[in-house]
């Protein structure tokens, strides 16, 4: 046995059910009345936002409403939750902290600028949200119980743009978080939160906007999704050109159209890539972290453009910009829209039919390429062949 391909074949097996052998169950939600912004996972419950300005919560499990919460008066760009607290984050420039138990709202803070993305942090003084802008800055906000100031914490400048995504990190020390970011600008960056500066920076290098970053301090690397398909890889000092995995993996550029935004989750050992393909199928490309390699699209039955995606482990929620949802469940035996088809990188993607008018639940998985999934088996039950034939 080659030992490159042994030692490749152990990673893979390695990423758990579902990830290693591409099994995932598939359930749609009809979830909103416009395009889904923004989705959370928190425990068992999916959080969802729209441009229709709702925030909605469901059951991870199951997919059960559990309620709807109103408040906001724009669209919906940001969400952040654990067991204890929601925030949402809106276009009407305010940040709602909410209790995920009851739903009643505890805080409404007004930021004097349209929130485009939403994270949080619980260390040190308590629950500190940090917010990106239609102004191009950065904030910090201190939401802790009991917290009536409505004065950033800090503010951090240098994009731009807008911003389009936000993230706490560890600080490399150890000591305390640091903050990453992206922007319309077409950059990501990496800002030490003690010293109020950018410590890395990277540009795309067509100036496409970014969407999602990923920070590898200890390897000195940085991963970023853009909206036109790529997924760029940069290494410390920045200041060479970055491998684009997406078009190495013929995933980007003329493979993607451009109405999807570009959007990306890590887990696991695998980074998810979401795309949309042509006559508005929406796909995730599934990257092994380990050896950079593409190893297999899911496709779940027609799925729109993707708008966002988040999960954790054994599970991945994507918001379409359709109002749907799908829930996808790794190694899952079934769901009540069957698998989710899954294609091998040598296989060509073929067009796959949108859904037509009327609600309810979508139907069976589609195939879109090859006739077995990556574990080498036949179809799950459920499954159709290219063209929507039962096989």
């Amino acid at each position: 046995v080659d030992p490159k391909e042994a030692a490749r074949a152990a990673l893979v097996k390695g990423l758990g059910a579902g990830w290693s052998t591409g099994v995932f169950s598939q359930q749609h939600l009809e979830a909103h009345r416009s395009a889904v912004a923004c989705v959370f996972v928190a425990g068992n419950r999916i959080m969802t936002g729209s441009v229709d300005s709702t925030v909605k919560e469901w059951h991870l499990s199951s997919g059960d409403l559990i309620r709807s919460v109103g408040g906001h008066t724009n669209a919906v760009r940001g969400l952040w939750g654990d067991d204890k607290v929601s925030l949402s984050a809106s276009d009407d420039s305010t940040i709602i902290k909410w209790s995920p138990e009851s739903g009643k709202q505890l805080r409404s803070l007004y930021c004097f600028a349209p929130v485009k993305c939403i994270a949080a942090s619980t260390a040190g003084v308590g629950l500190v949200a940090v917010t990106g802008h239609s102004d191009a800055t950065v904030r910090a906000y201190n939401m802790a119980e009991g917290a009536i100031n409505d004065t950033p914490l800090y503010t951090l400048r240098g994009h731009t743009a807008a911003l389009t995504s936000v993230a706490v990190v560890p600080a490399p020390s150890g000591a305390g978080t640091w903050i990453v970011s992206t922007s319309d600008d077409g950059s990501a960056r990496v800002w030490d939160t003690e010293k109020k500066e950018v410590v890395s920076k990277v540009m795309h290098p067509d100036g496409n906007i970014a969407r999602g970053l990923k920070w590898f301090p200890d390897a000195g690397l940085i991963l970023s999704v853009h909206d036109e398909g790529s997924l760029m890889l940069w290494t410390a000092p920045f200041e060479d050109k970055p491998q684009d995995l997406a078009r190495e993996a013929g995933r980007s550029g003329a493979a993607v159209d451009g109405e999807g935004w570009g959007c990306m989750h890590c887990t696991g050992g695998v980074v998810v890539c979401g795309t949309h393909v042509s006559q508005g199928a929406g796909a995730l490309d599934v990257y092994l972290w380990a050896t950079r390699e593409r190893l297999y699209t899911i496709a779940p039955t027609d799925m729109d453009a993707i708008g966002s995606i988040h999960g954790r482990t054994n599970a991945l929620v994507v918001g379409g910009l359709d109002g749907y949802v799908t829930v996808l469940r790794a190694g899952g035996s079934g769901g009540a829209d069957g698998f989710a088809r899954v294609i091998l990188p040598s296989a060509a993607a073929k067009p796959k039919t949108k859904r037509g008018g009327g609600g309810g639940k979508k139907g069976a998985a589609s195939a879109a390429g090859t006739s077995d999934d990556a574990a080498g088996g036949k179809a799950k039950a459920g499954q159709r062949e290219a063209g929507g034939a039962p096989p």
